[in-house]
């Protein structure tokens, strides 16, 4: 069986990251897969390296095989992909861009009415 080694981890990476006009991909983000195993059981290292190579063309056929092992996979690529020094970068000039003053979004009034009207309270 092959190792999921780093060139495994890279190809699947961007079939799940693969970037966009703002973001990078996994593998141009990512220095090091060695952080993504080290954030997984060698069992679904294991598991990833016997089904992801079949699962290229279709990665979502992974998650409908074994959703549970998908998830954490995919929840050590995100922990590692959203903690680089470039998609910080980029969540960081989002942020910058996203409105200053919140007075123009927010409107006392219309709390005072949705907190006596008590919206959103369930009623059984």
């Amino acid at each position: 069986m092959r190792d999921c080694d780093d060139d495994l981890l890279a190809a699947w990476s961007d079939k799940m990251l693969p970037g966009d006009g703002a973001f990078p991909s996994a593998s141009a983000a990512i220095n090091d897969f060695g952080d993504v195993r080290a954030r997984l059981e060698a069992s679904d290292l294991r598991w990833l390296a016997q089904q992801a190579p079949l699962a290229m063309d279709d990665p979502a056929q992974l998650a409908r095989q074994d959703a549970a092992a998908f998830e954490r996979v995919l929840a050590a690529l995100y922990g590692v992909y959203y903690a680089t020094a470039p998609v910080l970068e980029v969540v960081r000039e989002l942020a910058q861009a996203g409105p200053r003053d919140d007075a123009a979004l927010f409107d006392p009034a219309l709390l005072g009415r949705v907190i006596k009207a008590q919206a959103g309270k369930r009623r059984l």
